[in-house]
């Protein structure tokens, strides 16, 4: 029996038709049948909800998205074509909640690894609410954000280089305070990520540092004072601890970011 021999330039042609092939399912199938019987089945908790999807894989919408319990609003993506030929899976993403908006880019590949990039926009910082569930306090203000390059992998990875300021920042419960602009650097380390704290001139100076490790654990060392003759704000920041002779008070607090592992 003759064995048969394919042509390399053939085999190539035939590579090309069948990349081509899936590319067209992709981008025709539609984007509420695939969330249905390939996301959810895989999302044994429930992290990702979607609602009111349009649109196909390659280029859909959701009217309303949510992860982990952070409603964050309409949700529009369209997939990246050159990391597909590397077999990864990226995504240009937009978030929409009233007037606030958030542009990223994702990747995700078999390593598990998922990148951001280039995400720039703000939020109102009540979009994290679900974040201090069980803490007697109510906050206010918009957090904006400017991400050059994020990669997080769940217990092995948490590397971040960028910015981010909560505008107004203000505490309404249980006691009204006016802290003014707040600011974070995220730096990337070799094995994590270093966050710088300021402040940028309001009623509360902020100064300190946490260090998050790629196994999650975490040192936090922050010294919080009082600008100006706000009294109920310096009596407030005496709960926390004692007074050193700047004025400042020292928070350390070291742990392990929950369900990290």
């Amino acid at each position: 029996m003759k064995k048969i021999k394919f042509n390399k330039g053939w085999t190539k042609f035939i590579i090309v038709g069948v990349v081509a092939y899936l590319i067209f399912i992709i981008a025709e199938f539609p984007a509420a049948v695939a969330y249905q019987y390939f996301v959810q089945p895989l999302d044994k908790k429930r992290a990702v909800n979607l609602q009111g999807l349009s649109g196909t894989l390659w280029s859909g919408k959701a009217a309303q998205s949510r992860v982990a319990n952070i409603t964050l609003g309409q949700l529009q993506w369209g997939i990246q074509f050159m990391p597909l030929l590397m077999g990864k899976l990226g995504l240009d993403i937009q978030l929409e909640n009233n007037r606030d908006q958030i542009n990223a880019e994702l990747t995700a590949g078999m390593s598990g690894v998922l990148e951001v990039s280039n995400l720039q926009g703000q939020v109102p910082v009540t979009t994290f609410t679900p974040l201090f569930y069980g803490l007697p306090i109510a906050v206010k203000g918009q957090v904006s954000a400017d991400i050059k390059h994020a990669e997080i992998k769940q217990g092995r990875k948490i590397i971040v280089d960028g910015k981010a300021t909560w505008h107004n920042a203000a505490l309404t419960a249980p006691t009204a305070f006016e802290f003014g602009n707040l600011f974070a650097a995220f730096r990337p380390q070799p094995d994590g990520t270093k966050i710088l704290l300021s402040d940028q001139g309001g009623p509360l100076t902020l100064e300190g540092t946490i260090q998050i490790k790629n196994s999650g654990e975490y040192k936090a060392n922050i010294y919080l004072g009082s600008r100006g003759d706000n009294a109920d704000l310096k009596n407030a920041l005496k709960m926390l601890g004692r007074t050193n002779p700047q004025g400042k008070i020292l928070i350390t607090r070291t742990g392990k970011l929950k369900n990290w592992r």
